[in-house]
């Protein structure tokens, strides 16, 4: 098994100061998850120092925050709310715990300026052929026992003239865009 590796990472801003120090392994450098703020759209904006070992990370990751202090303290400029150097590294979490952090989560609906917000961060961004994959197969490949209880739901139901005609009005406008597109 090889061993884990471990850094420390700076955020910057498009003038090149930095806006937030961190201490990760893995992927943890490029995602916006689990952190206070976001991370700079640019890879190039991401400056990344390996070490041997998880403490020396941690205490590089001191280290920057002091040198650059924080904006809560009014000692610097980094977004950092912490001193750095604490963390809860590789911990896996329960059934039990995903569980009830799924169940606090569910049926929460998010506003449309929440919407908006999120449509705008992902303008341009594109998935890798293996995640379009898999997200074609969760949406699309449903098993038999989801199809029968997708059937059993509509069994009965009857559309009105209303949804009928707008449905036919849709797929016509549809198939318009197509044909403009020369698709």
């Amino acid at each position: 098994m090889a061993n884990k590796r471990y850094y420390t990472y700076l955020w910057l801003r498009e003038d090149g100061t930095p806006y937030y120090v961190g201490k990760g392994s893995g992927k943890r450098s490029h995602v916006s998850e689990g952190h206070g703020v976001h991370r700079p759209k640019e890879s190039a904006s991401i400056l990344v120092q390996e070490f041997p070992f998880e403490a020396d990370a941690f205490v590089a990751e001191k280290f920057l925050i002091d040198y650059y202090g924080r904006l809560d303290l009014g000692t610097g400029c980094l977004r950092n709310l912490t001193a750095g150097g604490e963390g809860a590294s590789g911990v896996i979490v329960s059934a039990k715990t995903r569980e009830r952090m799924g169940a606090s989560r569910r049926g929460k609906h998010f506003g449309a300026i929440a919407l908006k917000n999120m449509s705008v961060a992902h303008l341009g961004k594109t998935h890798s052929p293996e995640t379009c994959r898999k997200i074609s197969i969760a949406k699309y490949q449903t098993s038999d026992a989801t199809r029968r209880k997708m059937r059993a739901a509509k069994l009965g139901t009857k559309q009105t003239p209303e949804h009928k005609n707008n449905t036919s009005i849709a797929i016509k406008k549809w198939w318009d865009a197509r044909r403009v597109h020369g698709e």
